[in-house]
């Protein structure tokens, strides 16, 4: 593997994730980058993958990062892997509200079986981590984690139960086992919360 390169993309991810925490845990971003990225080295993804996975999420979140930076300092095939990431609203107009949680998350869904291996590959490996992180904060803090989520547990039901029927649709065996487990989790927080 070219360390130079995966050191390349690990310092635009650090410089432009420096104040982000990741959602479903409350870790500094780039945890879930270097989380990302470990996962697909362990399951034998190629070199472009693994570099694609540690920058994959940079291109959406308007901090001036061009696919030009990204094409210099990782390559045109990461560039390309990272592109199908972005987000680009149709109802979108810069300067107005920007696009809601859910249909943004619509979005994501519905592009899964769309992607390149390479990206669908990331997409599983960042959304095990997510439902990994979710899974230890219930198991830690139990219901209180309820108060401290990013969204609402319907929200979160919601998300989860859309991504699990796309999921077995493909073969994405843990992750989909592991989203299954997480929606058995909220759903129970959520008639606790009901009934309290």
């Amino acid at each position: 593997m070219d360390q130079m390169r995966t050191n390349r993309a690990f310092a635009l991810a650090a410089s432009m994730n420096l104040h982000r925490q990741v959602e479903s845990s409350g870790a500094p971003a780039i945890t879930l980058n270097a989380a990302i990225a470990m996962t697909l080295q362990d399951s034998g993804s190629d070199e472009d993958t693994i570099v694609a996975g540690i920058i994959f999420d940079l291109l959406n979140q308007q901090h001036g990062l061009t696919p030009e930076v990204i094409k210099r300092d990782c390559s045109a095939k990461v560039l390309a892997i990272a592109q199908e990431f972005v987000i680009e609203h149709p109802s979108y107009v810069p300067g107005e509200d920007y696009p809601s949680w859910r249909q943004i998350q619509e979005i994501r869904i519905s592009r899964i079986h769309d992607m390149s291996p390479e990206a669908q590959q990331i997409m599983a490996a960042a959304e095990l981590h997510h439902v990994l992180n979710y899974l230890e904060r219930f198991e830690r803090f139990g219901q209180k984690t309820a108060e401290g989520l990013p969204h609402s547990l319907e929200d979160l039901i919601w998300y989860y139960e859309r991504l699990e029927t796309v999921l077995r649709l493909g073969h994405y065996g843990i992750v989909t086992s592991r989203v299954g487990e997480l929606l058995t989790v909220l759903r129970a927080a959520l008639r606790l919360t009901e009934t309290t």
